[in-house]
């Protein structure tokens, strides 16, 4: 069994390490994947959160754009790990030594806007887990959205929604977990602003199984309890593989 979470940490600060992980302790993970770290290079909160979520191992995707640096936490240790440097955000792919095997995870923020950007983006991140043959998950904040899901905003976008992110990860042969086991559509951003328009009940974290770990029984669910703070427009989300 492999317990793995996502969340797009926003303004938890380096002084709200004690209650970040309060907030995701209850899941109880394997591997954490977490997104705007802008507090990365402060070795004690990073410790500390290590600590108190029991996971002796850590890799880091630095931005070289902005401040939304990538922290993955794990309890297995990781093999090799790869950071996207050219990512508007951040992001790094590791292969990860797991009770499941050595499977190959991606942890990615993709740009904000346009589709195109994210799109040549995601074309680095690919090329690093399109190997059929080894278990592979991508997991993050796409900051894209999925054909189906409901788009609900309060004025007419800037970018108009396009899927064009989301089938191509799904043409590449992966499952989208949120997707295949939610009997009713769950956001994971109940409300946000950009560009002074202002989004309700989006979807736009995401985690993505090839097919030899689609092939194994799995569950996923939000922590809409989370965030009491709301210090994130975001709310974890997390994936049990058997």
């Amino acid at each position: 069994m492999l317990t793995v979470l996502s969340f797009n940490i926003g303004n938890y600060t380096a002084h709200d390490a004690r209650d970040l992980a309060r907030l995701i302790s209850e899941a109880r993970a394997d591997i954490i994947g977490l997104y705007e770290v802008t507090w990365i290079e402060d070795k004690t909160a990073v410790a500390s959160l290590m600590q108190d979520l029991e996971t002796p191992y850590s890799a880091t995707g630095m931005s070289s754009h902005t401040q939304n640096h990538t922290l993955l936490l794990s309890k297995y240790p990781f093999l090799h790990t790869d950071t996207f440097i050219t990512l508007q955000n951040s992001g790094l792919s590791t292969k990860i030594d797991t009770n499941l095997g050595i499977i190959t995870l991606a942890a990615i923020h993709l740009a904000p806007s346009p589709e195109q950007s994210r799109l040549k983006e995601l074309s680095e991140v690919m090329s690093t887990i399109d190997d059929p043959s080894v278990p592979s998950m991508i997991i993050g904040d796409l900051n894209a959205v999925s054909k189906g899901d409901p788009v609900d905003y309060s004025a007419i976008p800037v970018e108009a929604p396009t899927y064009e992110v989301t089938e191509t990860i799904k043409q590449a042969g992966f499952t989208d977990i949120g997707h295949a086991l939610s009997t009713v559509f769950m956001p994971t951003v109940p409300i946000t602003q950009d560009d002074g328009i202002e989004f309700h009940n989006l979807r736009l974290d995401y985690m993505y199984i090839n097919q030899i770990l689609s092939d194994h029984k799995y569950e996923y669910r939000v922590l809409a309890s989370g965030n009491p703070h709301n210090l994130s427009d975001h709310l974890p989300i997390v994936s049990i593989i058997y």
